[in-house]
C-alpha cells in the first residue's frame, strides 16, 4: 500500500516490479487508490506486507496515530518504507504557503521520527540520509524559481527572501535532511 499516493506514480512502479498495489489519499487521481486519511486507515489487520508512506507522513496531524496505523496493517515482519524531510533545530521562518509546501511547518526532529517509529512498534532496520540528493533538488529548484517574482507575488518579499536565506543555510549546514527509513513491524 502506498499511504498519499497522489496521482499514482508509486503504484505504478510498484505494479511494474509484479506487485499487486493500492494507494490511498485524501483525493486520489489514479486508478487503484482509495479516499482516505492516513490516520485511521480503511483496510484490515495485517493486510499488507510494505506500506510506503513516501514524503508524507510530515503532512500528519498525529504521527504517532498514523503510524500505528500502519503497524496494524502490516501482517507479522512487514514493512515500512518512508522517505521525509528532517529537521534539527529550529525550522526556517517562511510564510505560508510555503512553509507547508517544504514541509517546513511542524517539528521535523529525526530523534521524533525514530521515536515514533519505534513507539508504534516497528523496528528500524535501515536508516540512509540523502543529502546529496537534497543539494542537486535544492540547486534545481533554484536556477528554475523566478523568487523575486514569487515574493511579489505572495505580497511578503522581505520575509520570504530572509526565510529563503535560512533555508539555504540550513540546507547547506545539514540541519534540513531528507531520509530514508524502513522498518519492519514486530507484532
Amino acid at each position: 500500500m502506498d499511504v498519499g499516493c497522489g496521482a499514482g506514480d508509486g503504484l505504478e512502479l510498484a505494479r511494474d516490479r509484479g506487485a499487486r498495489a493500492i494507494g490511498l489519499d485524501r483525493q486520489p487521481t489514479g486508478r487503484d487508490a482509495v479516499r482516505g486519511d492516513m490516520t485511521s486507515l480503511p483496510f484490515c489487520d495485517a493486510s499488507f506486507d510494505v506500506v510506503l508512506a513516501e514524503c508524507v507522513l510530515c503532512l500528519s496531524g498525529d504521527l504517532r496515530r498514523t503510524l500505528n496505523e500502519i503497524d496494524r496493517l502490516l501482517e507479522p515482519g512487514g514493512r515500512l518504507a518512508l522517505s521525509d524531510v528532517t529537521v534539527q533545530g529550529p525550522t526556517p521562518t517562511l510564510p505560508p504557503p510555503i512553509d507547508g509546501l517544504l514541509c517546513l511547518d511542524g517539528p521535523r526532529e529525526p530523534a521524533h521520527l525514530r521515536d515514533q517509529i519505534g513507539a508504534a512498534g516497528l523496528e528500524i532496520v535501515d536508516e540512509r540520509s540523502h543529502r546529496e540528493d537534497l543539494l542537486e533538488m535544492r540547486d534545481r529548484i533554484r536556477d528554475a524559481l523566478d523568487g523575486e517574482r514569487i515574493a511579489t507575488l505572495l505580497g511578503d518579499s522581505d520575509r520570504l527572501r530572509d526565510g529563503a536565506r535560512e533555508l539555504e543555510a540550513a540546507v547547506q549546514s545539514g540541519r534540513i535532511g531528507y531520509v530514508s527509513i524502513v522498518a519492519t513491524s514486530r507484532s
